[in-house]
């Protein structure tokens, strides 16, 4: 390391620069890779999403056949719905649903 610094110091200030730019564009390789190794799993949202698309159907839909399937009542069905428009949470009923299929 203290090499390095050495050599930066006695280095002209376009190596420098070389030396910046070609550490933050690893920077930003390196940044982009693991972004994409740790965001590989869906959220519930899209999981939610991708299965109304493949059943032909809207998210609402899919809140009322779970919701059937638990025994909730259609007044809290649309309750959690508008929440879900409104906040992006996704109740544990229909959780449950998306992680089983």
């Amino acid at each position: 390391m203290s090499e390095l610094i050495t050599l930066l110091r006695e280095s002209g200030p376009h190596q420098i620069l070389f030396f910046m730019l070609v550490t933050a564009i690893l920077y930003s390789i390196i940044l982009r890779i693991l972004k994409k190794r740790l965001r590989s799993e869906k959220t519930d949202s899209e999981r939610l999403f991708d299965r109304a698309r493949q059943k032909d159907c809207s998210e609402f839909d899919i809140f009322q056949l779970t919701g059937a399937q638990w025994n909730i009542p259609e007044v809290r069905i649309k309750e959690d719905f508008k929440r879900y428009l409104s906040s992006g949470k996704i109740p544990y009923y229909v959780r449950d649903y998306l992680r089983k299929e």
